[in-house]
């Protein structure tokens, strides 16, 4: 097992940070910077829908990019369709599946996503030189670049 003490720091960060990202005022934070309340699970299927590679993305695409079952990919986008984020249509290629697709609301809402998440890490690293955000930014995307291969092996 390995115990060097970075790695148990680094452990111990994440955790914290992911801790920390979730926490109700931090949410709170989120919503006042976004100007308007709305369902993480909403944000999360809005995303997956744009990030699709697929032609046609339908649930089971959302249900893979979000790790979840069918059922509460389903559920996440009738929650998406009903807010008026995501259409919905018939697939050409296939009559039993329905193709997803952003609406201009769920493309404004993305981009109103990004823009408060900007801020909002604009306000946590008020105090730190670009030098430091730019140095955690790098050992971030090569964490996710890390964990995004281990996933692609399972």
């Amino acid at each position: 097992m390995t115990t060097r003490a970075p790695l148990v720091d680094l452990v111990a960060a994440v955790t914290e940070i992911r801790r920390l990202w979730e926490s109700p005022r931090v949410r709170r934070r989120f919503t006042e910077l976004l100007g308007r309340s709305v369902e993480f699970s909403v944000i999360r299927t809005l995303a997956a829908v744009q990030r699709s590679t697929a032609p046609d993305p339908g649930v089971r695409d959302v249900a893979e990019a979000l790790h979840v079952d069918s059922s509460t990919a389903s559920r996440f986008v009738d929650q998406a369709v009903a807010d008026g984020f995501v259409e919905r249509s018939a697939s050409a290629v296939d009559r039993r599946r329905c193709v997803l697709a952003l609406t201009s609301e769920g493309n404004a809402l993305l981009t109103g996503v990004t823009n408060a998440r900007i801020e909002l890490m604009a306000g946590l690293t008020a105090d730190w030189g670009d030098a430091d955000v730019a140095t955690l930014a790098t050992g971030l995307e090569r964490l996710a670049g890390s964990i995004s291969a281990l996933e692609r092996q399972s």
